[in-house]
């Protein structure tokens, strides 16, 4: 566990390189393990705390996008975020934020996923890592669809304003 002193960086800022978040247990306290295209770190703050101030890095508030995803999408309970628009960052979590063992996800890092057990999922991320996540298939296949969902409402109301007013 010397590797975390090592890789250890205040106020980590959500970009796009940002794979996965995931939590960590170090002497006694949670950190978030972070993997990046290209590297990976470990933060003192908590997933969820990443992922508020991910939001209010870019411009928005974590409640206000959890609310405007129930309202716009209809999920309410493991909301998918949008972190940024323009960068197209959205994570989903793969259990309860509020949950210690909460992992979150950047959609678009995903390449592939399938089950390795009742519990358990492979995912393959676009830079070609596996990781194993303790959540079932069905629960990931479900936050990864209403993700792209999500997603994929959002551009289309985007595309259709510009449209309609002639904005290219």
């Amino acid at each position: 566990m010397i590797e975390i002193k090592k890789k250890l960086v205040e106020d980590y800022v959500i970009n796009p390189n940002t794979q996965v978040i995931m939590p960590v247990e170090y002497e006694n306290n949670l950190y978030s393990r972070i993997l990046e295209t290209d590297d990976e770190y470990f933060s003192n703050e908590k997933p969820l705390d990443i992922i508020k101030n991910g939001c209010k890095h870019y411009g928005g508030n974590y409640e206000g996008k959890r609310l405007g995803t129930k309202d716009f999408a209809g999920y309410s309970h493991k909301a998918p975020i949008e972190i940024e628009k323009t960068f197209s960052i959205y994570m989903f979590p793969t259990t309860s934020p509020e949950r210690a063992g909460c992992i979150w996800i950047a959609s678009n890092h995903v390449e592939s996923f399938r089950r390795k057990s009742s519990t358990e999922t492979l995912v393959t991320l676009r830079n070609k890592n596996v990781i194993c996540l303790p959540v079932s298939h069905g629960t990931f296949t479900s936050q990864y669809g209403r993700t792209s969902i999500l997603k994929s409402k959002l551009e289309h109301n985007i595309a259709e304003t510009r449209r309609k007013y002639g904005i290219l």
